[in-house]
């Protein structure tokens, strides 16, 4: 199954898993001919925070590439930068720059996720701020995540920026850098559903910070364009689908492609982080940020 042409609204579709152990092989083109670095991003804090940046074959300083920027998953408090690895490096080798990044957690830095939500904002600045040196079009920046990853790659799109960083000055609020595309998986789009995850937030302004992380909220026309991936026994699913209906009413394109029987975090492991990685391809094909055809197999 893949995603079909461009189209704005709502948009729906299933996997069935017919052969099980199904394994996607990738071409040639991938891991070997992608050069790595990482990047000090965010010295201020222990342990310090990189960007994590593969680079295209081919790949020169004076590019003016579109980039694809990964925040990985595990609910604020863990989870670590190796999550996306594998999707950084085969987007690469289609001619991305991919950056994967790492942010505080709980278990590391004492944080609650607005604070994160922070350290997705200042990573995106970081990026536009050095894209000379990064190679990329700061007007082509596509914002991906997975869960809690998700959650911050949204808010980079969504949230109202300047309500959260709260700027003592007109010279602060500089321009956000906003995502044009997202490619989300199991992604929370909202705090206001789950009593739990509310919880996690610090009790002082908590309903002020439910609003303004809940990227639900804040969606407008100018939505970005975005393919979202949840399995069909995950109770995240129930915001996707709201997501989805917002989308309709609001005309704006989004996708919501779902693993049937699956539960949360399904797209770790194959056969589903091949399916969900040709899905992404293709729909970065259909916003003119890929060229050509995916250089992996079709599950």
């Amino acid at each position: 199954m893949h995603l079909g042409s461009p189209r704005f609204g709502r948009c729906k579709t299933s996997w069935l898993l017919a052969v099980c152990g199904l394994m996607v092989a990738f071409s040639s083109a991938t891991a070997e001919e992608v050069t790595s670095k990482q990047i000090l991003y965010s010295p201020d804090v222990d342990p310090p925070l990189y960007l994590h940046v593969d680079f295209p074959p081919g790949w020169q300083a004076s590019d003016n590439r579109p980039v694809i920027v990964f925040y990985f998953g595990g609910g604020w408090r863990g989870g670590s930068v190796k999550q996306f690895k594998d999707q950084a490096h085969y987007l690469a080798s289609r001619g991305l720059v991919a950056i994967r990044v790492d942010y505080r957690i709980q278990s590391l830095h004492k944080v609650t996720p607005n604070e994160c939500v922070k350290d997705a904002f200042k990573s995106m600045d970081y990026i536009v701020a050095h894209q000379d040196e990064l190679g990329i079009d700061p007007n082509k920046i596509i914002a991906a995540g997975g869960s809690a990853g998700g959650h911050l790659a949204a808010c980079t799109a969504l949230t109202p920026r300047a309500k959260l960083l709260q700027y003592e000055s007109k010279e602060e609020m500089q321009p956000a850098p906003r995502p044009i595309a997202m490619v989300l998986f199991n992604p929370v789009v909202s705090f206001a559903s789950i009593d739990r995850l509310e919880e996690r937030l610090p009790e002082k302004n908590r309903k002020r910070l439910v609003n303004l992380i809940s990227p639900v909220l804040h969606m407008e026309e100018n939505c970005p364009p975005t393919i979202m991936f949840f399995g069909t026994k995950d109770e995240l699913i129930a915001q996707g689908e709201e997501f989805l209906e917002k989308s309709e009413s609001l005309g704006v394109r989004a996708e919501l492609v779902t693993a049937e029987g699956e539960k949360h975090s399904f797209f770790n492991r194959d056969p589903w982080k091949s399916r969900t990685l040709y899905d992404a391809d293709v729909f970065l094909q259909s916003l003119g940020l890929l060229d050509g055809p995916a250089t992996m197999e079709k599950p």
